[in-house]
């Protein structure tokens, strides 16, 4: 699970997409444990590769 999928999840629950899920929102640390997700170790070089280029390159290749 990616840090930044929680901020997403939180962020469109605060801005009210997803008001259906402020309690699940609320409790993301202890639900995230209880279902066993580990963390990814998301680094900057990650972010600016998915950011920078298609899923095919991605999955081909580090460079974009």
């Amino acid at each position: 699970m990616s840090a930044a999928t929680v901020w997403e999840i939180a962020t469109k629950v605060r801005i009210g997409k997803l008001p259906e899920a402020v309690e699940v929102a609320a409790r993301l640390p202890e639900i995230l444990s209880e279902q066993v997700f580990t963390p990814l170790a998301t680094r900057v070089e990650h972010a600016r590769q998915a950011g920078c280029c298609s899923m095919r390159i991605v999955i081909l290749s580090t460079e974009c």
